[in-house]
């Protein structure tokens, strides 16, 4: 059987000499695709065609550790062209955390040792900087003389399923945290309930000019920061079941921006609102309130009750969209991926439940919840909500798990 062309590079004369070609590197590159891709059937097969049908990227590294075969695949999945990718070093793809470990030559040994190394999970970074999490199988390729001329490597990007197997965990791990917290505040608010009854009589039978007055002023006050605990792992613990009513989210939530106007809290805070004037959604009132309750309470601590809150409101095609844009110092970055966990705090006194009620109160009307960090400062939290709920959204959040 002659060769099949290697189009790979079609300036290259596929029956060139050893030296015209690059070595043994390159022939033992040209060797493994002309077998592979000589023909399947009584028709000949370009293996360029072939291998670029495939979806994953498709890789084959010299014993330089030089890319020479970069597929389509690759191009889609990492933004590199087959020019650019061509001839550069291995580790093109490496995260630099990755490169410090010396992963690559870790996995170089592993498939000099085993032949393959099939499966294995680990991360790599595209031209513009996004990270992909990806399955990773290589293969050792030799010559004749059993001398290793390259590695091909097969990339599949599982970045989707990984994502949804740590919301799986992350759904199994509330659940469980729900039901722990229900029980423990239980517990608790029966005696914590006896407890405020006891102190509130002692209060009373005491005089203003009484030592002991103050202190058992303080102590009421400890008991009711602790009671508001238990009512938030209670809020969060509790599988919610929306009651679904059309509503206008402007004046629902300006509503309650005129009620917190009246805490001592928000005395130098300035709220304003801006954007589209009305916008008439399908909601559960009382979970909308207690979501931009949390949110608004959170802007005036960022701000040091010294500041501006923004409500801005948006619909876009069949949601609606509403930011809360503070002008504090912004989330620090690396909390921002954790800010929605329960008891994740930065706050001294705080519970670390509001923004996870937050998530899970907006979750119960089939919405995402997300923060950033605006360009000209502040924090910028976004509500993404669906305008109208359908059957099957409600049967969905109906059904949902606490804490999910």
């Amino acid at each position: 059987m002659s060769p099949s062309p290697d189009t790979t590079d079609p300036g290259r004369n596929p029956n060139a000499p050893l030296s015209e070609t690059g070595g043994a590197d390159a022939q033992g590159a040209r060797f493994f695709l002309d077998n592979i891709g000589g023909s399947l059937g009584s028709e000949p097969i370009a293996l360029e065609a072939l291998v670029d049908a495939t979806p994953d990227a498709i890789l084959f590294i010299d014993r330089n550790r030089r890319i020479r075969l970069w597929n389509r695949g690759a191009t889609e999945m990492f933004g590199y062209t087959r020019e650019e990718a061509t001839g550069a070093y291995y580790d093109l793809l490496l995260p630099e955390d990755l490169k410090a470990s010396g992963e690559l030559e870790s996995l170089e040994q592993l498939t000099n040792e085993h032949g393959t190394l099939r499966n294995h999970l680990t991360r790599r970074v595209t031209k513009h900087g996004a990270e992909r999490i990806v399955s990773l199988s290589r293969s050792a390729l030799r010559d004749a003389r059993g001398e290793i001329v390259g590695w091909t490597a097969i990339l599949r990007d599982v970045s989707e399923q990984a994502k949804v197997e740590q919301e799986l965990s992350r759904a199994r791990s509330l659940a469980m945290l729900g039901e722990l917290a229900a029980t423990v505040a239980h517990e608790i608010k029966n005696p914590l309930a006896g407890i405020h009854g006891a102190s509130q009589i002692l209060i009373k039978q005491t005089d203003t000019g009484d030592p002991r007055h103050e202190i058992l002023i303080r102590m009421a006050t400890q008991i009711r920061r602790l009671d508001a605990t238990v009512r938030d792992l209670l809020r969060f613990a509790r599988p919610e079941n929306p009651v679904f009513e059309k509503r206008e989210l402007r004046s629902l939530i300006t509503s309650l921006a005129g009620i917190l106007r009246e805490d001592p809290r928000f005395e130098n805070i300035e709220i304003v609102t801006s954007g589209v004037d009305e916008i008439h959604v399908d909601c559960d009132e009382r979970l909308l309130y207690q979501v931009f309750q949390n949110l608004l309470e959170n802007a005036c601590d960022a701000t040091d009750g010294q500041g501006r809150i923004e409500l801005i409101f948006e619909s876009s095609g069949e949601f609606a969209i509403i930011r809360v844009h503070d002008s504090g110092p912004g989330v620090p970055e690396p909390h921002v991926a954790r800010i929605f966990n329960p008891f994740f705090t930065t706050k001294a006194r705080g519970t670390g439940l509001g923004l996870a009620i937050c998530r899970k109160n907006t979750e119960a009307h089939g919405g995402t919840i997300g923060v950033e960090n605006h360009r000209n400062g502040g924090a910028v939290f976004s509500i993404t909500m669906p305008r109208q709920q359908t059957p099957l959204t409600s049967t969905l959040s109906r059904s949902k798990k606490p804490n999910r």
